[in-house]
């Protein structure tokens, strides 16, 4: 029987490999896990046509023969044979594409059918790739005199680091970062050809737009863009319980005076505090303090494990509210070995049967299982997206596996019993005390399938 019951979710947070990410991330384009409205998109190009748009046929000459994709490619695997829009970005079904935006593609390297949005192509008749999910270049080489896309207006001192793989895994393949125009003298350090997936990182040492060329065909995984540094910025304000905090007013150099706090000064500033009420000021007295800081997501490990994560990818105490300013999204409820970790939700979405649960777009590149990503309107109205928290890079909510969950509870103080599918009330302390979540009652569904019709669901004991 199919059952339609409340569901939990996580989010999924991607890293480097072997540990959490420990730098910030200002941009970052994610090609291992393309939204629904995406692959909805690109399926009803393939549909239309074979010779417009993206097709999930790979050569010209099959498309213009009327041939049908291959098993493999079909609903997988898309090229592209379209038109780059006039600000160099791509669409799909006539809506621009979310994870390719900001990148610019070449119009010459587009029309040749060599770009392709691979959605579950994890392997070909060359070999076995380590996701199925990325962004394909194909073509390339000394024949190529254009290159593939621009990452346009990086600063100087930015970091780019690029996750990728060579499309034939016994030969070398990847690509080159030129600096403004794809020319010799212009590469910025060295090509990048691994054979398996491998991520490097490139320096840029002057304002450009970097261009991507291709050696020959291979996957993108991620690009990660770290700006630099900006200065450390300084607030005046008053200490907290000062008398007729409304009269005291600040002055910054010569501008008009203004109420406190006073925020983004660069420091070196000449700064004139008035107070304008009827008391007698003994003294006044400037203090420098540290600005507050908390722990980050991307530096968590095993031992953060029931902390509360917010929107602004900082940690902070289990079971405490979380301070002004900050939107509390889950709890961390599972940190991995391989760097990645799972955010326990703090609300229910919109109930679902199995079956459809079963379509869902699957996910294998970060929890090191299966997980079932929610479309947008799986979510209903309780739980917010997200794809990123702070400068941290995250996956959208998903279903996970039983053994995730039986990993969360586990690590959030519950014991199992026989079938390992159980919560309690150490489980809902987290979600509900200080941050105010919606304490899990009831059945909730799974992403392991139990029989084919059905899965594994978990409920309170």
């Amino acid at each position: 029987m199919i059952k339609k019951l409340l569901f939990l979710l996580v989010l999924l947070l991607t890293a480097t490999t072997g540990a959490w990410a420990q730098e910030q991330w200002d941009v970052v384009w994610d090609f291992t896990a393309w939204s629904t409205e995406t692959v909805t998109a690109l399926k009803a190009d393939a549909a239309a046509s074979k010779l417009e748009g993206w097709s999930d046929v790979e050569k010209k000459t099959d498309a213009e023969a009327g041939a049908d994709p291959d098993a493999a490619a079909k609903d997988n695997c898309f090229w592209f044979a379209g038109t780059v829009n006039e600000d160099g970005s791509l669409s799909a079904n006539g809506a621009v594409i979310k994870e390719l935006k900001g990148l610019k593609f070449n119009s010459d390297y587009a029309a040749k059918r060599s770009l392709a949005i691979a959605v579950n192509y994890p392997s070909t008749s060359l070999g076995e790739y380590a996701g199925g999910a990325y962004l394909l270049l194909g073509g390339g080489g000394s024949k190529q005199p254009f290159p593939c896309f621009t990452i346009p207006g990086v600063k100087a001192g930015s970091k780019i680091t690029v996750e990728l793989e060579s499309h034939k895994p016994s030969d070398g393949r990847g690509i080159g970062l030129y600096k403004n125009s794809y020319a010799a003298e212009n590469l910025i350090g060295e090509q990048f050809k691994p054979k398996t997936l491998e991520a490097k990182t490139w320096e840029i040492a002057e304002d450009c737009d970097v261009v991507v060329w291709n050696t020959s065909n291979c996957h993108i995984y991620t690009i990660k863009v770290k700006a630099p540094a900006a200065p450390a910025g300084y607030t005046v304000s008053l200490k907290d319980g000062v008398k007729d905090a409304d009269k005291w007013s600040v002055k910054v150099g010569e501008g008009e005076a203004q109420a406190f706090p006073v925020e983004g000064l660069e420091g070196g500033e000449k700064i004139t505090v008035t107070y304008s009420g009827e008391k007698k000021v003994k003294s006044v007295k400037a203090v420098k303090k540290a600005a507050v800081t908390y722990p980050l997501l991307s530096a968590a490990t095993a031992e953060d494990v029931g902390k509360v994560v917010c929107a602004a990818g900082h940690l902070h105490d289990a079971k405490t509210a979380v301070p002004d300013g900050c939107t509390a999204v889950g709890i961390l409820g599972k940190v991995t070995e391989t760097g990645h970790g799972l955010i326990l939700a703090m609300q229910n979405a919109t109930e679902q049967t199995w079956t459809t649960i079963n379509g869902w777009t699957s996910v294998t590149t970060y929890a090191g299982t299966t997980l079932k990503v929610l479309p947008d309107a799986a979510r209903g109205t309780n739980l917010t997206s997200y794809t990123t928290l702070g400068a941290t890079a995250v996956s959208n909510w998903a279903v996970a596996q039983k053994s995730d969950y039986e990993a969360i509870f586990t690590n959030l103080g519950s014991t199992k019993n026989s079938d390992g599918m159980t919560y309690d009330n150490n489980v809902n302390a987290y979600i509900t005390t200080g941050v105010g979540g919606t304490a899990i009652s009831g059945n909730y569904w799974s992403a392991t399938e139990l029989d084919g019709d059905d899965a594994w669901d978990f409920s309170s004991r």
